[in-house]
């Protein structure tokens, strides 16, 4: 599975444009997701099994002074294998640092996991996504922020459990 052309363009040749291309992929999949993505199967494979129309595009703007973070989701098509991801969300602060780039990848359970990374190409697990899409991008915003109040740290606290029982979620 993880030499698949899907496993290439989701974990490797999407999170390599993310980091290296700056604006231009913001810009290319908030107008036509479909046409972006293709052109990373383009490079995994000669030949794609999705059609532009599988892929969605929405956004949400999260605002916490002085900064404001703008979560674009690319939903994928209907993952059928593990680690393969129902969306992706790139994240772009208003203030230019630490982008970062998350994951909501289906797990051997049936279930999704939380993952996402980091601008230095570190991959994070970020335990069961939420099943609404709106808890997920809600979700991913809280990483977000709770990454940039470590000051880029790569552990955060998982918010879901008391203080006193919180686990530390690291890169992996």
């Amino acid at each position: 599975m993880t030499n698949s052309s899907r496993y290439i363009v989701e974990h490797q040749l999407l999170p390599d444009r993310f980091f290296n291309s700056g604006p231009v992929l913001l810009l290319d999949v908030m107008g036509m997701p479909g046409t972006a993505l293709m052109k990373l199967y383009d490079q995994a494979t000669s030949k794609c099994q999705y059609t532009a129309e599988q892929f969605s595009e929405s956004h949400q703007e999260f605002f916490r002074e002085p900064d404001a973070l703008l979560v674009i989701r690319v939903g994928m098509p209907t993952p059928s294998e593990p680690l393969e991801c129902r969306a992706v969300y790139l994240c772009y602060s208003r203030l230019g640092s630490n982008n970062m780039l998350f994951t909501s990848e289906l797990a051997e359970d049936g279930g999704y996991y939380l993952c996402g990374y980091d601008w230095n190409n570190k991959h994070l697990n970020f335990g069961k996504a939420p099943e609404s899409v709106q808890d997920e991008t809600d979700n991913v915003a809280s990483f977000f922020w709770e990454m940039m109040n470590n000051d880029g740290s790569d552990c955060i606290q998982k918010a879901d459990q008391p203080t006193e029982q919180r686990e530390s979620l690291c890169a992996s």
